[in-house]
């Protein structure tokens, strides 16, 4: 007598929507150990990325006050001309090593080249300049400076006031004192030398430089 085979019983809608549904639950959680394994392997690794640029130097977060200074210079020259100079400037400090700004200048002269007449003067003038730090403690300068000078003429034994101007140029020291201020030490040499120029290069300041 022969077998009748066994046949299996159709699988139902309902058993075939359970598979499918144990398949996703499956694949979440495989999806979810996954992204915890990346997650973890990620952050033990150095991350690699393009680096941001650096912030910006100390000089484009300066305040307003910190880039102000003033430098009340004095002049002295002694010899058969002597001179004492007063040179109060304001200046403004563009970037942590370059300033520029303006100055006035009063400065009294007491010249003993004539023969037999000892001539004294008070001389006014103002000027532009312009400084570079270097290096910590050196400095590179230049001032254009217009002075209002009486002049004597011996011939005609009469004296007369003259625009002269002066292109000084050279460098200096400063040493800090604290804070913004410094103590500056500069020697300076007149391009624009003349029989009328105050100045018998080299030309030597010594002042200081105080910020708010």
């Amino acid at each position: 007598m022969e077998s009748i085979p066994k046949i299996n019983p159709p699988i139902s809608i309902f058993t075939s929507i359970q598979l499918i549904q144990s398949m996703k639950n499956k694949l979440r959680l495989l999806t979810f150990i996954l992204t915890l394994l990346l997650s973890h392997f990620t952050y033990g690794q150095e991350p690699v990325f393009i680096r941001e640029k650096p912030p910006s130097t100390p000089s484009n977060k300066m305040a307003l006050r910190d880039r102000i200074f003033i430098s009340p210079d004095l002049g002295l020259q002694f010899g058969t001309v002597t001179l004492v100079m007063l040179a109060p400037k304001v200046g403004y400090r563009f970037t942590e090593k370059f300033s520029a700004g303006l100055g006035g200048t009063y400065a009294y002269i007491k010249d003993k080249s004539y023969p037999g007449y000892t001539f004294e003067t008070n001389t006014y003038g103002g000027s532009i300049f312009a400084q570079y730090q270097i290096f910590e403690n050196i400095r590179a300068y230049t001032e254009y400076e217009i002075l209002n000078i009486e002049l004597y003429d011996p011939y005609y034994n009469i004296s007369y006031r003259e625009n002269i101007p002066s292109l000084l140029v050279g460098g200096g020291y400063s040493q800090p004192l604290g804070g913004n201020s410094s103590f500056v030490v500069m020697a300076l040499y007149n391009l624009l030398d003349g029989p009328k120029s105050i100045y018998t290069n080299p030309v030597i300041r010594i002042g200081f430089n105080i910020g708010f």
